[in-house]
């Protein structure tokens, strides 16, 4: 197997070296680093220019300020080996296992990878094989967020560009999980390895963790997830629309301070009425706290809605 590993980076000058060395200090036989600069304005140009001095492994390229979907697309393009494996610019890679290799021609391999750092697994699935099911892969994707992100995982360069597979650009959250629906619901081989050499550093000042100001991005991913639950699962409409309802109150309740915070958010939340509509719907799926929610949402009681998230939230805190 060959591997074209892509690293986006935007201002990566305290921590770019680090998941470049990660790579070549494995010593792999063929390979390529695609490193696409996101139009940095630190020192992140001048130190990976000096690894393509030193390596001819490594190609640098850099882009006007288009984010991180487009400087994904990049690498995508320019890349020429049998696999791509996405790497973040903040995270790291440990020793490959030669047994990662074994990869028999799947569309897309999923590796267990470290949290944080090599004293924590994370195990994507519990069975002890390398074969999955597409089914078992799209109801954690769809009903657990398990693949919502494009690190950890190899996808075959061939079949991602005969599939015409790219990030959204425009997105601010959520392209990772684009692209992965989009490669799972095309995806005819899925191999899996239980052993892991990907470190994923939690960043809480990531995109992801950032307040919802706009539910724009949110309600492009659930319709989107839903498409695919109506196309493949839809014996999971029950479950998917359970957690959808779950995760827009919780981002409901951890933005807001202030009930004038939490009307700004409610009627962002109005603007998108796909979004708006499909929460409000007919919902026996939910537990107690769930439907009085609903009914609140439904009702138009915002400041009841508000007062009952709050008390959620110091519920959850109490745990």
């Amino acid at each position: 197997m060959t591997v074209s590993f892509i690293i986006p980076v935007y201002n990566g000058e305290s921590y770019i070296a680090r998941c470049i060395d990660s790579i070549l200090d494995n010593k792999l036989s063929d390979y390529e680093i695609i490193i696409i600069d996101d139009g940095s304005t630190d020192q992140t140009s001048m130190i990976c220019q000096k690894y393509t001095e030193k390596f001819d492994e490594i190609i640098y390229i850099k882009q006007l300020n288009k984010g991180v979907s487009a400087a994904r697309n990049l690498g995508i393009a320019t890349a020429s080996k049998d696999y791509i494996f996405f790497v973040d610019a903040d995270d790291y890679l440990t020793r490959i296992y030669r047994d990662s290799y074994k990869l028999g021609n799947a569309d897309i391999v999923i590796f267990d990878y470290y949290l944080n750092d090599v004293n924590s697994t994370v195990s994507i699935f519990n069975e002890d094989t390398n074969s999955i099911s597409k089914k078992s892969m799209l109801k954690k994707y769809l009903l657990m967020d398990i693949f919502n992100s494009v690190w950890g995982k190899a996808f075959r360069r061939k079949f991602i560009q005969d599939n015409n597979i790219l990030f959204p650009v425009g997105m601010k959250m959520g392209e990772d999980a684009v692209f992965m629906g989009k490669c799972i619901s095309n995806a005819e081989k899925l191999h899996y390895v239980n052993k892991p050499f990907y470190v994923y550093l939690k960043n809480t000042d990531s995109v992801s963790s950032k307040a919802v100001t706009s539910f724009t991005d949110q309600e492009q991913l659930i319709l989107y997830k839903k498409r695919i639950l109506e196309e493949n699962t839809p014996e999971d409409t029950y479950q998917f629309g359970k957690k959808t309802f779950g995760d827009v109150m919780s981002s409901l309740r951890s933005q807001t301070k202030t009930f004038v915070d939490f009307k700004q958010l409610i009627n962002n939340l109005k603007n998108h009425r796909s979004l708006y509509v499909y929460l409000k719907s007919d919902s026996n799926y939910y537990g107690i706290r769930k439907k009085i929610q609903r009914l609140l949402l439904q009702r138009k009681w915002y400041f009841l809605l508000y007062i009952e998230l709050k008390f959620e939230n110091w519920r959850i805190r109490l745990k």
